[in-house]
């Protein structure tokens, strides 16, 4: 992973790629600075890109891996392991857990503090792969606002049923979250 973005070399990779014009990549850097954002995170958030070819291509830039979130499951007790006040704090979503590894979704491959504050605080190896910036929002959102990390609302399910699996297809859980908050 590299921790600094070469502005000019990820947006020439932007444009020869057809995500952004000139116009947009030069405006969006000049934005992004100017309001102390990442580049990815104003692009994202402005709706300027389309989410996975703009994870795709930072990927490329960086030599991370593509997770979608949509074709993998999602470990409760991987979530469990990060402290709620760090998830707030940086865009980023714990996926998975083995072998004293930690598989961090993170939107930013260039933005690498929250990484460093989990391997700290876990005493875990982290391994960042690149995941899409909207679904990632959403899933850290449900996770944070369920105080007691009880799925069956989202599941639609009665809680007296209820029995949390050890993961959860992130498809369903993407697309039930977005229903409930429409």
């Amino acid at each position: 992973m590299i921790t600094e973005l070469d502005t000019e070399h990820f947006g020439q990779q932007l444009l020869n790629e057809g995500v952004l014009s000139v116009n947009e990549l030069t405006q969006a850097t000049k934005t992004a600075k100017n309001h102390g954002e990442s580049v990815i995170t104003h692009l994202v958030e402005q709706e300027l890109v389309d989410e996975q070819k703009l994870a795709l291509a930072a990927c490329q830039e960086s030599g991370l891996d593509f997770f979608d979130l949509d074709q993998h499951l999602i470990s409760q007790e991987c979530l469990a392991l990060i402290d709620g006040d760090l998830l707030k704090q940086h865009t980023l979503l714990p996926l998975c857990g083995r072998d004293n590894q930690l598989l961090i979704g993170i939107a930013d491959p260039f933005d690498d503090s929250g990484l460093q504050q989990i391997k700290f605080r876990t005493t875990m190896a982290v391994q960042p792969v690149v995941v899409e910036y909207s679904k990632l929002l959403a899933l850290r959102q449900q996770w944070l606002s369920d105080n007691q990390h009880d799925l069956s609302d989202l599941l639609n399910v009665d809680k007296n049923e209820y029995q949390a699996p050890a993961a959860i297809n992130l498809k369903s859980y993407i697309e039930n979250f977005i229903k409930k908050n429409n």
